[in-house]
């Protein structure tokens, strides 16, 4: 007689019945009625034509016809078992290819990929800086990240964090312009270092105006500039004193935490956008796609929860996108 798929629901009743020697039991870990597991083990016996339990008072015990089926089927679980972890170990083996903004990689990934390699040996990860998602379809990338606030239902996605802008300069370029006095915070001899990275979509200059609207911070028109297309250069300039950079609080917190830039005005603000980690929907469930997903949000978490309480005491930042009463001596103007 062949194993029918109808079957198969009735075999696990009986794994589980016969595991536990106990329908009560069984039907707790099933969710079923007690009436239901013994509903089921009588259908199993109509089709198999043989008894599998002997029913007494107060428990149940295997006939043995019920002993060589239990035994076949422990082999088999067993078997199945071992398939899947194989399956598992050779999915986390090999290449996984990931898309990410530049500046995301080279400021905060990189310096805490060792930890994914140490857990991971056996995958290899083959990164390309890009700014905007991939298409899945047609380039060799597996997963991205990404930086904006796109609603993509056709790809899966997990979140990472949100990002938080803050004016950063080197501290030299602070001490020399006048920018860390208690008092009086004048931007008027400043120069604004601008990022385009992951903001083609928007108007030049959109995370200054984005970060004055919040303030009340007044940034008039100026033909003087400095512009860069990566974030990670706009920090640099900053470390070197050429200017004021708006920085994205998640990659401009390092620098921070080293004494290489300071952040003149305590006005820390919601940019409106975030990180995310997008693949296609029919791969995610993959093992390699689920092991770098979850080290990735786990890292990102933990890394938070330990630099932001270190920052607590020195920075005390406004965290709220409402309600933020700017300092009346705060001056941003250009000559």
């Amino acid at each position: 007689m062949l194993v029918e798929q109808s079957m198969l629901a009735l075999l696990h009743t009986f794994e589980v019945s016969a595991r536990h020697l106990s329908f009560t039991k069984a039907a707790e870990e099933l969710f079923l009625t007690q009436g239901a597991i013994s509903q089921r083990i009588r259908r199993l016996e109509e089709l198999l034509k043989f008894k599998l339990f002997i029913r007494l008072t107060r428990k149940l015990v295997l006939t043995p016809e019920g002993e060589q089926l239990l035994q076949a089927l422990t082999s088999s679980l067993q078997q199945i078992n071992e398939v899947i972890e194989d399956i598992r170990f050779n999915e986390l083996r090999g290449m996984l290819c990931i898309g990410l903004p530049s500046a995301f990689g080279q400021l905060w990934l990189m310096p805490r990929l060792t930890s994914f390699k140490t857990m991971y040996r056996s995958l290899d990860l083959l990164f390309y800086g890009q700014h905007g998602l991939p298409n899945f379809e047609t380039e060799p990338v597996d997963m991205a990240v990404y930086y904006g606030n796109a609603s993509l239902p056709h790809l899966h996605s997990w979140p990472l964090l949100e990002e938080w802008l803050v004016p950063v300069c080197s501290p030299e370029y602070a001490a020399s312009h006048g920018l860390l006095s208690e008092d009086k915070t004048d931007f008027r001899k400043c120069s604004l270092l601008h990022c385009t990275e992951s903001l083609e979509q928007f108007e030049f200059g959109y995370e200054w105006q984005h970060w004055s609207q919040a303030t009340g911070v007044v940034l008039p028109h100026t033909n003087r500039k400095y512009v860069f297309n990566q974030h990670a250069m706009a920090l640099e300039a900053a470390k070197h004193g050429m200017g004021l950079a708006m920085g994205r609080w998640f990659l401009a917190m390092p620098a921070v935490l080293r004494g290489e830039l300071v952040v003149p005005v305590d006005y820390k603000i919601p940019s409106g956008m975030g990180y995310q980690l997008f693949c296609s929907r029919e791969h995610v469930q993959r093992p390699r796609y689920q092991a770098f997903a979850q080290w990735l949000q786990r890292t990102i978490q933990e890394w938070e929860e330990i630099k932001e309480a270190s920052l607590s005491a020195e920075h005390p930042f406004i965290y709220s996108d409402h309600g933020i009463e700017p300092d009346a001596d705060c001056v941003c103007e250009l000559p």
